[in-house]
């Protein structure tokens, strides 16, 4: 017992001296200009600008913007790294505000954004590179894309509205975008390229798709609501499950032999599920009644289990030309 004491003790006095030499690496920040060296930096106030603000000039960079703002003049960026390519930075805990683009580190890649919010921007809130991880922050209010990131990058728990110029979210290929919220833009509110997950996000009321994602994606137990055209649009080859789609055009459209499991598409303004010319679908326990076009659309071979669609509208009584199976047979679908 004496023994652990001491250890504890000896542990807390290791903190206790390492916690001022940890602060102390932090480079103060009081004014825009180029950032030549390597390292960790802090900014002390508020910081204006009427082109670039930060410029980082090297690799292996933290920002860390501690609560204060950095405003521009709808000119330049917040942050960025002059379109040449930097590797190992990360920006955090702050607002940017009114430049033409908030962070714009589209050249360099293995970012991370934590807790950023990048609003009232002329062009796009956020741009990244490959490698890039965005967490906990929010993109609104800009005139181009709300997040936009090169492949094999992640979105998490962020928000991204009311961007008038593109995609709320826009990523390259193997992406990972789950837990956000992308309502009110200008095209789609999710939209990724191939082999990439998207799950557990909310979007609506975007002018295009509410998702849009390209092959061999899964897209998981996502809400789209009163999207303008589909709630989720899949290119091909795709695991789509557990999703719920209602007053969009289409609640969800594929374009290519994939997987639709358990999704619920109802009170859309024209097809539940439209499988369009796409063979090889697997349709099993979804859920496509209420619409007012067709309820399922699917062309064969295909394979149809357990599937629900009926009525039009408020007609919720069965109708065999809710269910266009184009010669699949009928597998207990309803």
């Amino acid at each position: 017992m004496k023994n652990a004491k001491i250890t504890f003790i000896s542990l807390v006095l290791a903190l206790s001296a390492y916690a001022p030499n940890a602060l102390a690496q932090a480079t103060p920040l009081s004014a825009c200009g180029n950032i030549t060296s390597s390292g960790s930096y802090q900014l002390k106030n508020n910081l204006t600008s009427t082109g670039d603000c930060l410029k980082i000039l090297v690799n292996d960079v933290s920002i860390d913007l501690n609560g204060f703002t950095i405003s521009g003049a709808h000119t330049g960026a917040a942050i960025t790294d002059l379109s040449a390519a930097r590797s190992v930075l990360a920006v955090s805990h702050g607002i940017l505000y009114n430049f033409k683009t908030g962070i714009n580190l589209a050249k360099s890649g293995t970012i991370e954004v934590e807790d950023v919010r990048a609003v009232n921007m002329v062009g796009d809130g956020i741009d990244g590179g490959q490698h890039t991880v965005v967490s906990g922050t929010q993109s609104v209010g800009n005139g181009g894309k709300g997040i936009s990131l090169g492949a094999d990058s992640t979105v998490t728990g962020s928000t991204a509205n009311n961007n008038t110029g593109g995609a709320g979210i826009s990523m390259g290929v193997q992406a990972r975008v789950t837990g956000n919220t992308a309502n009110n833009n200008g095209t789609d509110g999710i939209v990724t390229s191939d082999r990439s997950l998207v799950s557990q996000n909310q979007t609506s009321n975007n002018k295009s798709d509410g998702i849009s994602v390209g092959f061999a994606t899964t897209v998981s137990g996502n809400t789209a609501v009163q999207n303008g055209l589909r709630g989720i649009d899949a290119a091909g080859h795709d695991l789509i499950e557990g999703n719920v789609t209602n007053n969009n055009t289409t609640g969800i459209f594929g374009d290519g032999g994939g997987s639709l499991i358990s999704n619920l598409a109802f009170g859309n303004k024209k097809n539940g599920i439209d499988n369009g010319t796409a063979k090889e679908a697997t349709l099993i326990n979804n859920n496509a009644s209420g619409n007012l076009g067709t309820g399922i659309t699917v062309t064969c071979p295909s394979n149809l289990v357990a599937n629900t669609a009926l009525g039009k509208g408020t007609d919720y009584s069965p109708l065999l030309a809710n269910l266009k199976t184009l010669g699949c047979g009928d597998n207990n679908n309803l």
